[in-house]
């Protein structure tokens, strides 16, 4: 889709879906500011829908704050960001 198309709206409700079956769900954005806004402006529509957690992983987090944003039901993030804990436990 291009910009402006609704892939934001349209990637609600497999999201809503998949993360109320106990899946984590990732959505990657294509930079910081989109994964950002997307997950705030996303994130009433989740807890209305299941109170569904939405994380956000994007530049400059520390390692507990990338552990964090894995752990919720929903996470937003760039595809450079995704896999970037540097601590050998988990």
């Amino acid at each position: 889709m291009k910009t402006g198309e609704g892939k934001t709206l349209v990637a609600t409700l497999p999201a809503v879906l998949n993360a109320l079956a106990g899946r984590g769900v990732t959505i990657v954005t294509v930079n910081d500011y989109l994964a950002r806004r997307d997950a705030e402006w996303m994130s009433p529509l989740y807890r209305a829908a299941g109170d569904l957690s939405v994380g956000v992983i994007v530049h400059d987090l520390d390692d507990d704050q990338r552990r964090a944003a894995y752990g919720a039901d929903i996470t937003y993030g760039t595809n450079n960001e995704f896999g970037s804990i540097t601590s050998a436990t988990t």
